[in-house]
C-alpha cells in the first residue's frame, strides 16, 4: 500500500492545481450563443405581438412583446439556464432573469408573469413551466447579451421555435389588419 500513496497523492495534487487554474467566480465568459428550442408560449393563441425593433407604446421594442388571448397561459423556459433574479413589478407582476449557462455572456428576460414556479438558483431546461402570462395576458421577453445589447430573439431561434413565432405573426396580422407584421425582427442588435 505504501507504494501506491505517491502515485495517489500525485493524482491528487493534479487535479487540484487543474481546479486552481480558474476559481470557480472567476472562470473565463462563455462566449457559446443560446437556442432557443422551446416555445414559451402558445404562439397560436397570440392576440397582439409586438416585434423587436418596432415601437411600444411610442417606444422602440427590445425583445417580444405578446398578449395572449388567454389571459391564464403558461409561460415556459425557451432555453436552458439558471435563474439569476426575480423582480417585482407595477401590479404584482414579476420578472425573472435566467443566465444560459454560469458564466455565459447571454442571459434572457421573461416580464409581466404571475404565479412564478421557479426560485433564484433554480437550474431550468426548455419547457421548464415559469409561471403565468400577466394580467390581460401579456409577456415580453428580452435576449441580452452582456447585459449592454439586446438580440433579435429569432437570431438564436431553432427552426421550430421561429416557425412557432410565425404563428404570433399570422395571428396578430388576423387581429389587426391595418398593423401588417411582415418580419418578426425589424432590427437585429440594439443598444440596451
Amino acid at each position: 500500500m505504501k507504494k501506491y500513496v505517491p502515485v495517489i497523492m500525485c493524482i491528487l495534487l493534479w487535479g487540484t492545481s487543474c481546479n486552481d487554474k480558474y476559481p470557480i467566480d472567476e472562470l473565463p465568459d462563455d462566449t457559446t450563443p443560446p437556442s432557443l428550442t422551446y416555445p414559451f408560449l402558445s404562439f397560436s393563441s397570440t392576440k397582439q405581438f409586438i416585434t423587436f425593433g418596432d415601437t411600444l407604446n411610442g417606444e422602440l421594442c427590445k425583445g417580444y412583446w405578446f398578449e395572449m388571448l388567454d389571459s391564464n397561459q403558461n409561460v415556459a423556459a425557451a432555453a436552458s439556464g439558471i435563474v439569476t433574479g426575480i423582480a417585482d413589478q407595477t401590479g404584482g407582476a414579476k420578472s425573472i432573469s435566467v443566465k444560459y449557462k454560469a458564466n455565459s455572456i447571454y442571459s434572457f428576460v421573461y416580464a409581466n408573469l404571475r404565479d412564478v414556479q421557479v426560485d433564484i438558483n433554480d437550474a431550468i431546461n426548455p419547457g421548464t413551466l415559469l409561471g403565468k402570462t400577466g394580467q390581460g395576458g401579456k409577456l415580453y421577453f428580452q435576449l441580452i447579451k452582456n447585459d449592454n445589447e439586446v438580440f433579435c430573439p429569432q437570431t438564436f431561434g431553432s427552426p421550430g421555435f421561429n416557425t412557432a413565432i410565425g404563428q404570433a405573426i399570422s395571428k396578430h396580422n388576423i387581429n389587426y389588419p391595418s398593423d401588417t407584421i411582415a418580419e418578426p425582427c425589424s432590427a437585429t442588435s440594439l443598444p440596451r
